[in-house]
């Protein structure tokens, strides 16, 4: 096949010019060429606006991934602090627990107290005598 400018030199070239419609026939071929190479040029245009647009879709699907994960790993987060502030929480029942036992060990021991003073006054008193 020829170039397109290699047709229009023979087009132009007197000696290589036929009858009226071998002229017709050589300019429909020309005109066929550029509109084949237009037609070229915007379906590589068009290539590379879907190539384009499937990189960009692939790079939401990415991020979609990435925010998945970090979804996932916010609700893993989430459910380790419910298990911490459960377990806070049985730990401050058992100090309130615990207080209340110490606070009954110590109302116990200043009632002991008071009977053994009850106690050193009954032997103080024996002792010194009437």
């Amino acid at each position: 096949g020829l170039t397109p400018l290699e047709e229009a030199k023979m087009l132009l070239n007197p000696s290589r010019r036929g009858s009226g419609q071998a002229m017709q026939i050589r300019m429909e071929v020309l005109t066929l060429r550029e509109t084949i190479n237009e037609l070229e040029k915007r379906l590589s245009e068009t290539v590379d606006k879907v190539a384009n647009q499937h990189s960009e879709l692939e790079g939401m699907r990415e991020l979609e991934n990435k925010v998945a994960m970090r979804e996932l790993i916010l609700a893993k987060k989430d459910t380790d602090i419910r298990r911490r502030d459960d377990r806070i929480a049985k730990f401050e029942e058992e100090i309130r627990r615990r207080d209340a036992e110490i606070q009954r060990m110590g109302t116990e021991i200043a009632r002991m107290d008071q009977e053994m003073a009850g106690v050193d006054d009954e032997l103080g008193k024996k002792v010194q005598g009437p």
